[in-house]
């Protein structure tokens, strides 16, 4: 996986988001099949997500997941974002506004009725998002988002730019707030394991001077 979706994913997922990414969109043709694009990022976020750690006895505690204003999540919705990830400067390609690739996308997530996709992947595509209900009536958002070394305003409106700056940040914050309920807990996302031991690291300079002093 490239490193910036690596850390795009990383940081959805302490939001809350349960992420899928480099996820190939195939299109049938004369001939065949073909990859019509990859999206970097398909990411889903169900309300009221906390992760809980078990206590003893009924000592349960929630874990409360972030919630980043830059994302702008309301607690009360469901959230679904369909994000490319750029190393330079924000920018959508024309394959993430077209119509079977969003149709692909909203299918995928099961947002909304099947009956109802086609015009929400046109809707989607003039305005960079859509708010919606479920098959079961519940609020849902869909957003198009940009996660970027260079992030600028985007068009349409409706298009979510975030920072890999932003991402790294939130990220490091979180493991710091939460160190004590974290402590001795193994990250196998690489991006958390990263950035999790150089926040160890850095705490210690002193210890871990002496410890590669007196290795053998």
């Amino acid at each position: 996986m490239d490193a910036s979706v690596a850390l795009a994913a990383a940081y959805l997922q302490l939001n809350g988001y349960f992420v899928l990414t480099e996820l190939p969109v195939q299109v049938e043709e004369r001939h065949g099949f073909r990859t019509a694009t990859d999206i970097d990022v398909l990411a889903v976020r169900l309300p009221h997500a906390a992760e809980l750690i078990p206590g003893h006895g009924a000592h349960a505690r929630d874990l409360l997941l972030g919630q980043d204003p830059t994302l702008e999540t309301d607690p009360e919705r469901t959230e679904i974002l369909i994000a490319e990830v750029k190393r330079g400067r924000a920018h959508i390609n024309a394959g993430s506004f077209n119509a079977d690739v969003l149709r692909f996308a909203l299918r995928r997530t099961g947002c909304c009725p099947a009956e109802m996709i086609d015009a929400h992947a046109y809707a989607l595509a003039r305005a960079g998002m859509i708010e919606t209900r479920t098959a079961d009536g519940h609020p849902c958002r869909v957003r198009l988002a940009s996660f970027a070394g260079e992030p600028v305003p985007l068009r349409p409106a409706g298009v979510l730019s975030v920072g890999l700056d932003q991402c790294v940040a939130f990220i490091r914050e979180r493991l710091d707030r939460y160190r004590e309920p974290l402590r001795g807990a193994y990250f196998r996302d690489p991006v958390l394991n990263l950035l999790g031991l150089v926040d160890a690291v850095a705490r210690r300079p002193a210890q871990i001077g002496r410890e590669i002093v007196h290795a053998p």
